[in-house]
């Protein structure tokens, strides 16, 4: 499928690099080799939309800073007013909507 050749593409452009198996590569391509091959085990025939999740799932998070999320969580609590578990849902989804706009 081209649209998995496309986000194959992209992981591998993941300038942090991991080690797996005597191997190193480019650490969400790695990570992401390892989730296809677990969806894998766990169903005979996946979906091309599963297939597509599983390799999509992590596209170009490391362009995002992590660094700050409890400061990020804790200001949507306040702001919010929310419980930790939804400001962390809401900080969530905020997070995917940036990845979604850097990869458009």
């Amino acid at each position: 499928m081209k649209i998995i050749e496309d986000i194959k593409a992209i992981l591998v452009t993941d300038p942090r690099k991991e080690i797996f198996r005597g191997m190193e590569g480019a650490k969400d391509f790695v990570f992401t080799e390892r989730v296809v091959h677990w969806v894998n085990q766990l169903e005979k025939n996946p979906s091309e939309d599963l297939m597509i999740a599983s390799w999509g799932h992590v596209v170009k998070r490391w362009e995002i800073p992590r660094k700050n999320i409890l400061k990020e969580v804790r200001d949507i609590m306040n702001t919010a007013m929310l419980n930790p578990s939804s400001a962390l849902i809401l900080w969530r989804k905020n997070f995917e909507r940036k990845i979604f706009l850097l990869n458009v």
